[in-house]
């Protein structure tokens, strides 16, 4: 009896390995597209961050670079969208800037580490690309993907803090430390603000308990981070599209959110009154002087930057501006810049532009938790594997690459029958 389960997962294994012999051999781009599935999820259980790389290069590189070889690599110009072009612009300057960066020229090491870096991404951005647009139901399968892996990954982050709860504080403060790629309590609260999001569309969508399990679970985690730039942006987030999609149930959670802060100030709960003077005790965590810093340093070299490598200067022990625009600036010089701010008009038209009115809700939704969390977190662009992968690349060529309508009802309709909603 006890040795079924590991029958079942051993056949699966190599159900799944034989599965994907075949398509290596017979469909390479799908292959291509299934393991960007495998990668994404594997990012919230693989620990540490070099074993999740090591899985994305022996995975999808090899099959990317076999495509691209026998020319089935979707590069053409003339058919790429508008928005991954940018996208690959942006990526191929920011990777320029490496040859006037001081610290990568006085260290080769350094700038080969930044080339590979820049390399991986672009391959990702393609891939990713690639996938969301050739199949309407990867879309959906991402989104699967994202909850049953993300709640996983908030599950072993809850048995940690209970084996190990001294782990979790800081100067009397609860921060939450999750596992794999949401190790760091922002950006850790910054992804699973990105998995709740695609869980509850998904959950108001086509139900499923394991969706509404992750959207609140992972709300749970957002909180226990003690992260407020992503607490507040998931706020945001899930009021516009509730907003969008189930106005009476937005008005119901803000009744009940009203009716908990009265009970809140009126009676006498010592942890949680603790925890919200933490919070407001932490101040601005030294944005204000970090950004003054930026800005300084961005004036030393507004057009083209000071490449990838450099690291800010001042007493708050921070080496990056800890916001997107300002990062950009930074590393990439005005030219970068202009660049992002073409990628996000871009991405933004595309999402409000679908249609169909429910993936424009998401889309929206994504781009409001992007947008909020870059103003006081993101750096660089070009950094993979890395979280900027999931809390920049993914949602904003997630939100991009929306179905039209008939493609879209199509794979909806595969879904609700439990036929195409597949991971």
């Amino acid at each position: 009896m006890v040795s079924q389960p590991f029958s079942r997962a051993a056949g699966l294994v190599t159900a799944g390995y034989t599965h994907w012999l075949t398509l290596w051999r017979t469909d390479r781009r799908t292959l291509l597209h299934e393991q960007m599935l495998a990668v994404i999820g594997a990012g919230f259980l693989l620990s540490p961050e070099p074993v999740w790389s090591d899985f994305y290069y022996v995975l999808v590189l090899p099959v990317a670079l076999s495509l691209a070889w026998r020319g089935r690599a979707q590069v053409n110009l003339r058919h790429m969208s508008p928005v991954l072009l940018c996208g690959s612009v942006l990526v191929l300057w920011m990777t320029t800037t490496v040859l006037w960066d001081a610290r990568a020229l006085a260290q080769p090491g350094r700038m080969t580490l930044w080339l590979w870096n820049a390399f991986c991404t672009f391959i990702y951005i393609h891939a990713l690309s690639d996938a969301l647009g050739a199949d309407a139901t990867f879309r959906p399968r991402v989104a699967r993907v994202m909850a049953l892996a993300g709640l996983a990954n908030i599950v072993i982050s809850f048995i940690i803090l209970g084996l190990n709860p001294a782990r979790s504080w800081a100067d009397d403060v609860l921060r939450l430390n999750g596992w794999a790629e949401t190790r760091h309590p922002i950006m850790g609260a910054i992804v699973i603000g990105i998995v709740v999001l695609m869980a509850l569309d998904r959950g108001l969508r086509v139900g499923g308990w394991y969706y509404w399990l992750t959207a609140i679970a992972g709300l749970v985690f957002i909180g226990l981070t003690g992260s407020r730039g992503p607490e507040g942006a998931i706020c945001v987030a899930i009021t516009v599209l509730l907003g969008l999609t189930q106005p009476r149930l937005l008005a119901v959670l803000v009744l009940g959110a009203l009716l908990a802060l009265g009970l809140f100030a009126c009676l006498d709960w010592p942890f949680l009154h603790h925890l919200l003077i933490g919070h407001v005790a932490r101040g601005d965590s030294h944005r204000l002087a970090i950004w003054a810093r930026s800005w300084h340093d961005i004036r030393q070299s507004p057009w083209f930057g000071h490449g990838p490598g450099y690291l800010l200067a001042g007493p708050h022990e921070e080496s990056f501006p800890h916001n997107l625009l300002l990062s950009t600036w930074l590393y990439g010089g005005i030219i970068a810049l202009g660049l992002l701010c073409l990628y996000i008009v871009l991405v933004t038209r595309r999402a409000i532009g679908t249609a169909n009115p429910a993936d424009r809700a998401l889309n929206i939704a994504l781009l409001v938790q992007v947008g909020l969390s870059a103003m006081t977190d993101f750096s660089q662009v070009i950094r993979g594997p890395s979280l900027m992968w999931y809390i920049f690349w993914l949602p904003t060529l997630f939100a991009a690459a929306s179905p039209q309508c008939r493609s879209a009802a199509r794979a909806e309709g595969g879904t609700r029958h439990g036929i195409r909603d597949r991971a």
